[in-house]
C-alpha cells in the first residue's frame, strides 16, 4: 500500500472514531442543535460509501453489488459520483450556516447568516444549472465552492465575533460550536489554498492528497473533540435563537 492510500484510508478512520464519540456521549447533547452533528455525520458517511460506487466499478466491474444494480437505473448514479458531492457540497455549507446561526448571540448577526443561508441555496442552484449535463458533469461547480466556502466562513465569523461582543469567552458558553468553528476555519482556509494551487499547478497531486488529509484531520478532529467536550460543556444555556 503506498502513502497516498494509507492517507486515504486513514480519513475512513477519523470518520469511525468521530462517529463513536458522537454516538457515546449523544445523551450529553440530544436536547440541543449539537445533536444535528450527529445527523450530519451520519449523512456525511452515506455520502462518502455511495460515492465508492464509481471506483467500485471501475476496478472490478464484475462485482456482485454493481451486477445487482436492475438495468433501468441511469448510469450516472453509479457511473459517476461528482454530482453528488455538488450536492453535499451544497447540504455541508447550509447545515453549518444555519448550525452557527443557533448559537450566534447577536440578532443582527443571525439576520445576515438568515440572508447568508438562502443566498447560498440560491446561487448553488442557479449554479447546478450553468453545466450542461449535471448528473455527467466530472468537475467541482467552481461558482459554488466559492459561494459555499465564503458562506460557511461569514457565518463562523460572526458566531465567534458574537461571543466577543457579549464577552462570553467563559467556563458557563456551550463549547461544542467553538470548537467545530475553529476547525471549520481552518478546514475551510486550507481547503480555499489547495483549490488555489491545483488551479495554478499542473504537478501537485502529491500535496493535494497531504492537504486532502489535513482538510478531513481538521473537520473530522473538530467534531471528534466537540464529542468529547460534550460530557463537560453546558448544554443547556441555550440564547433564544435555538427557536429562531
Amino acid at each position: 500500500m503506498n502513502w497516498d492510500q494509507l492517507l486515504r484510508d486513514s480519513i475512513k478512520g477519523m470518520e469511525v472514531i468521530c462517529l463513536f464519540f458522537a454516538i457515546k456521549n449523544y445523551g450529553y447533547f440530544k436536547d440541543t442543535p449539537n445533536r444535528y452533528l450527529l445527523h450530519l455525520l451520519v449523512f456525511i458517511i452515506f455520502v462518502e460509501a455511495f460515492a465508492l460506487l464509481p471506483v467500485l466499478n471501475y476496478f472490478y466491474p464484475e462485482n456482485i453489488l454493481i451486477n445487482s444494480i436492475p438495468e433501468d437505473v441511469p448510469g450516472w448514479v453509479y457511473l459517476e459520483n461528482q454530482w453528488l458531492y455538488n450536492i453535499y457540497g451544497l447540504v455541508f455549507s447550509c447545515f453549518f450556516i444555519w448550525y452557527f446561526k443557533k448559537f450566534t448571540l447577536h440578532s443582527g448577526f443571525r439576520k445576515v447568516q438568515h440572508l447568508l443561508f438562502y443566498s447560498v441555496i440560491v446561487i448553488s442552484l442557479y449554479g447546478f444549472t450553468r453545466v450542461e449535463d449535471f448528473f455527467n458533469y466530472q468537475f467541482p461547480i467552481n461558482l459554488n465552492l466559492i459561494t459555499q466556502t465564503i458562506g460557511i466562513l461569514i457565518a463562523v465569523l460572526l458566531y465567534l465575533y458574537s461571543l466577543i461582543l457579549n464577552d462570553s469567552m467563559n467556563a458557563s458558553i456551550n463549547r461544542m460550536p467553538m470548537i467545530v468553528a475553529v476547525g471549520l476555519l481552518l478546514n475551510k482556509s486550507l481547503f480555499s489554498v489547495l483549490q488555489i494551487l491545483l488551479g495554478t499547478y499542473d504537478k501537485l497531486m502529491d500535496v493535494y492528497v497531504i492537504g486532502l488529509f489535513l482538510w478531513n484531520l481538521f473537520l473530522y478532529g473538530s467534531l471528534t473533540l466537540a464529542f468529547i467536550v460534550a460530557k463537560k460543556s453546558p448544554q443547556k444555556n441555550m440564547h433564544a435563537a435555538e427557536s429562531a
